[in-house]
Formats: C-alpha cells, structure tokens, sequence
C-alpha cells in the first residue's frame, strides 16, 4: 500500500509540474513576435553615396595639350593617389595639396559598373583659378523624398523599399550613412495611364534620423527623433502573413496618417529576398481621387493585412498606376 501511495504521488508530481510547464510555455513564448510602429510619413534623405559620383565630364587642358575624358556619367572616384575621397571637396584639396607629385599624374580609383578600375591620369588646370582639375562634376549624396514603413521601439526603422536611384545619372545606391530629414509636402501631380505622378515637396533642414546602409530595399537607420503612438504598433510580419484579398496602406500624403483600401492580387513564393514581392491594387476612392494611384514619393508605404505589417509599397505600373509592386518586410530588415 505504502508502494501504491509513493507511486500516486510521483504521478501526482509530474502531472502538476507538466500542468505548471504547459501554462507557463505559452507565456514564455507570446512575446516572441516582434512590433513596430506604423509608419507612412513622408521624410527626406540625404544618402552618401562614399565617394564622388561623375555626373558629366569634358575635355580639359594640360599644359598644351588637350585631355579626351575618361570618366562617364555614373562612375564613382573612391580615391585618388592612395587618398580616400569621400566628398567631392576632398578631390580638389587631394589634387592641391602639397604632396601632390610634380608631374601631375594622378592614379584614380573609381567604380563603375560594380567593378573597381584604376587609371593614371594627368591632372589639368582650371582657367579661372589655375588649380589642378580631373574635369568632371560630381556628387556625393543623392537626396529625395520617401517614406517611413515602421519604426522599431528601439528606434531602428526601415524605409523607401527600394534602392534609391540617382537622377541624373541612373545610378543605384549601395552605401552606408547620411541622414533622414523632415519634409514638406507642397503638392501632388497626379498619375495617369502612362504618366505616374510623384509627391512635390521639398526636404527641411531639421534632422530626424540616421541612415545606416542604403541598399537593394530601400534604407535602414535609426530614428533620433521620434515620438510615436502606441496606437500605431501592429505586429511586424512579412511574406509567411500575405494572403490574395483585402489589405490597407498607410500614408501621410494628405498631410495626416490615413490607411487606405487596397488589395493583394498576387503574391510571388521568394524563397530568397527578391525585389517585387506581390502585386497591389489601390481601390480606395479617397486616395485615387487625390492621386490617381500610386505616386512617387509613396515608395516604403506600409502594407497592413490582418493587422499585420506586412510590406511595403514600391513600384507603380505606368500602363495603370491604379497598380503596383510590394516588397515582404521580410526583405527590408
């Protein structure tokens, strides 16, 4: 009998300590999804490019001969004689200073194409101020507008979606740091079949954050200042939460955080992080009133399904700006 009790209450204890376990685990466990904040405002970045983009170049003198340029729009100048150039002021003060070699040859990094090259080139000289020159213009940021798709509680946010592609030259950004700034928003061009409309506005002097790499989706930093609402916090998801139906994004393009109707026609099966992950539709009649779809500058609105931030908004179709692409957050973090 004795034997019978002990072995009652050995049962006894395991079944009580799975009971404690099985009620715990899931309290253990609940807190394992991640949250962020909702974003949709409209910022302005200023991305570093690392280094001096050519945006033109053109024949100069040397001396008395004239030099046939050898860099193209889209080149970027990484050093020159060994000396790292970051700014574009750093190639004047590298050509100028006085360690420069007498004979004027320059050896120049630069990248073009995602190749590294190396040329010895002869510095020419300025007719206004006879100093050295290589004979180019050049950049060393890229700035625009986009916006925000969530802010972690730490601060770290992502955004944009997609790489950020200079203007001028077509060149695609892949670098780390710059800055993210506040932005006006002073109107909207509409898109049209054909036309794509984009955001008008202007980027502020107030600094807000701080970009840490901008890559193939978009940029990724850290916010410094930001006080978001608890309202706006939403499980951040990705492509494992993405059905075909309804969804929302969210934008602050009328001046004010707004979700908006949409819905997810087609989402693609990436195995690995890919560039245009599902297709949208916006069918809400406020937004497609006020902007006739997707516009520039939308690019990084987030992508809500099921209380979920799923994605971002990225590309619009020319043929019906109506539609568009979308990237997994999976992808932008």
């Amino acid at each position: 009998m004795k034997k019978n009790y002990q072995r009652k209450t050995c049962l006894f204890a395991i079944l009580l300590l799975l009971l404690v376990f099985t009620s715990f685990y899931p309290l253990v466990n609940a807190d394992n999804d991640e949250y962020a904040y909702i974003g949709g405002e409209i910022v302005g970045f200023e991305a570093d490019i690392g280094g001096a983009l050519v945006t033109s170049s053109q024949n100069f003198d040397s001396g008395e001969w004239s030099v046939k340029p050898i860099f193209l729009p889209g080149d970027v100048i990484k050093s020159i004689n060994g000396c790292r150039v970051y700014r574009v002021d750093d190639i004047a003060e590298i050509l100028n200073g006085d360690d420069f070699p007498e004979n004027n040859i320059a050896e120049v990094e630069f990248l073009r194409g995602g190749n590294i090259f190396c040329e010895r080139i002869t510095a020419g000289y300025g007719k206004n101020d006879n100093k050295r020159v290589l004979g180019v213009t050049a950049k060393d940021c890229v700035c625009g507008l986009g916006t925000m798709t969530f802010v972690r509680g730490d601060g770290s946010f992502a955004a944009l979606g997609h790489a950020i592609s200079d203007y001028d030259t077509g060149f695609n950004l892949f670098s780390r740091g710059g800055k993210i700034v506040e932005a006006t928003v002073s109107g909207i061009d509409k898109s049209g079949r054909g036309a794509p409309g984009t955001i008008k506005g202007y980027l502020c002097s107030k600094r807000i954050g701080m970009i840490e790499k901008s890559g193939k989706f978009g940029i990724i930093g850290r916010i410094t200042q930001s006080e978001p609402r608890e309202e706006y916090k939403a499980k951040l998801g990705g492509k494992k939460d993405v059905g075909i139906g309804s969804a929302k994004i969210c934008s602050c393009i009328s001046g004010k955080k707004e979700f908006y109707d949409i819905k997810i026609v087609k989402a693609f099966s990436q195995r690995d992080s890919a560039e245009k992950s599902m297709i949208i539709r916006v069918s809400d009649k406020r937004l497609l009133d006020y902007t006739g779809g997707i516009v520039q500058g939308m690019s990084g609105s987030p992508i809500i399904q099921n209380g979920i931030i799923v994605g971002a908004v990225t590309h619009v179709f020319t043929n019906d700006p109506t539609m568009g692409y979308g990237v997994y957050a999976d992808w932008q973090r």
